[in-house]
């Protein structure tokens, strides 16, 4: 997130980076989503439920 600081873009993709996070880090992760989205868009690939349950717009995916 210090490069999105560092070199704002109006659009970010994130594909699974909070995967390996603790309950915790995880709370930490929402907040700077919550920030980031204010300025930006994100698209967030992610198989965790609470990461899902803070999504404006949520797609499923299946094969």
């Amino acid at each position: 997130f210090a490069v999105f600081r560092s070199r704002p873009s109006p659009f970010y993709v994130l594909d699974e980076v909070e995967a390996a996070l603790d309950d915790m880090n995880l709370h930490r992760f929402l907040d700077l989503l919550h920030e980031f989205r204010q300025e930006a868009q994100l698209l967030v690939v992610s198989h965790q439920k609470r990461t899902m349950e803070a999504a404006d717009v949520l797609y499923g995916v299946t094969m």
